[in-house]
């Protein structure tokens, strides 16, 4: 009666077996998901710019030179690639830069946000081709930046205001037209409430890079140096607070032109801009790759210095920029880790070598050993985007906080 009794209050052998077997389901799903967030992470290789500035500032002429600049490749064999549509787009624009007999492209038009998708491609042995990362560019076209920091009838749409709080690379634009004008004592009444307007927008984003891109240096180089005029805006309360705040992210300023230095386009006697008639002179813009080149680099440094102050401490990969996460993560800088729920946020601890290698990998790509193709691949961007920027021109105004670069 005994023995019956004790298997009668055993569970069937087959409910054991089910449950073993829901519970391995179960456990392989999560680590199933664990493993595919992890890899997703490293995958998404995207920097993502913002970029702000007033009518007629240049903006819409920057991005057509930037995509001439990098589309036609170079001994590097990398170039900047994007879809087909967005290729006829960009060329249009190029076509009445570089055609003397085509009217300078008009700039976006309020409303006309648009979002840019750019691959970078690299040409590799046998004629293999590769994309390790690439940029998204979102121009946006209010009519100045005081409607993404102020209320009323003209406020954004959800979309732009997101994309600002996202991007990973916020630039602002300065037109070189107003700027020479503020260097000659003659400023536009306006100029220094939309500049604060900006500013503003700025310094909301103190884990960001920020870039002040100044366009039309065709008209400034002759008379200023970019020092000279550093120093004129900083005379104006809300930058000078700006440019000492104690903020994560770099500072830069770079002055650009779209049109080049060499007199392709200038202005006759009666202050009429056009293009020259001699054939000896082509479309040659000017440091216009510049931006770009430091948005990979420059997002690197920001957040290797936020990382910085937390060596040793779990962080979540979600405060940072994907790219930074999926870098550090390729090239075995990074480990991520995700908590056994299948809800929790990706994390990762860095130690003081993975912090020193993340900041060669900003500083001197060049120095770093690749062990796989694919960490081959970005870093052959990388390369090619720290000769860029060597052979560019910028004014770095803050790099980071103190002790954390």
């Amino acid at each position: 009666m005994t023995l019956l009794s004790e298997s009668a209050g055993k569970p069937p052998a087959g409910s054991l077996v089910l449950a073993a077997f829901v519970v391995v389901t179960l456990l392989s799903g999560v680590i199933a998901r664990r493993r595919a967030r992890r890899s997703n992470a490293v995958r998404d290789r995207t920097v993502k710019v913002m970029v702000v500035g007033l009518p007629e500032s240049g903006k819409t002429a920057l991005l057509a030179s930037m995509f001439w600049r990098l589309a036609f490749g170079g001994p590097e064999g990398v170039l900047l690639e994007t879809d087909r549509e967005t290729t006829g787009r960009l060329l249009a624009l190029t076509k009445g830069m570089a055609q003397r007999d085509v009217e300078v492209p008009a700039g976006t038009l309020p409303g006309d946000t648009a979002n840019f998708e750019f691959d970078f491609l690299v040409s590799k042995d046998r004629g293999e081709q590769a994309r390790p990362c690439r940029v998204s560019y979102v121009d946006y076209a209010g009519e100045h930046a005081g409607a993404l920091v102020r209320p009323g009838s003209g406020e954004p749409p959800p979309d732009v205001m997101n994309a600002v709080a996202e991007c990973d690379v916020l630039m602002g634009i300065l037109d070189g037209e107003k700027v020479l004008r503020v260097m000659t004592g003659k400023p536009d009444n306006d100029f220094f409430t939309e500049f604060g307007d900006l500013v503003l927008l700025l310094a909301r984003a103190p884990q960001k890079a920020v870039h002040l891109i100044i366009t039309k240096w065709d008209l400034l180089e002759p008379a200023f140096t970019l020092a000279e005029i550093v120093r004129r805006l900083e005379r104006f309360p809300p930058f000078r607070q700006f440019s000492g705040h104690r903020r994560h992210g770099v500072l830069r300023i770079i002055p650009v032109s779209s049109f080049g230095m060499n007199g392709y386009l200038h202005r006759d006697r009666d202050g009429v801009v056009r293009k020259s008639g001699d054939p000896e002179l082509h479309w040659d813009p000017y440091n216009v790759a510049t931006p770009l080149a430091y948005a990979m680099r420059d997002v690197m440094r920001a957040d290797t210095a936020r990382a910085f102050e937390q060596i040793g401490v779990r962080q979540r990969a979600r405060d940072f920029s994907p790219f930074f996460v999926a870098v550090g993560a390729l090239l075995g800088m990074i480990s991520l880790n995700v908590p056994l729920t299948s809800f929790g946020a990706l994390e990762f601890v860095l130690k003081r070598k993975a912090v020193d290698n993340l900041r060669a990998v900003a500083d001197r790509p060049q120095d770093v050993k690749p062990r796989r193709r694919r960490q081959r691949e970005v870093l052959h961007v990388l390369k090619f985007l720290d000769r860029l920027t060597t052979s560019g021109f910028s004014f770095e105004l803050k790099r980071s906080r103190t002790g954390a670069a």
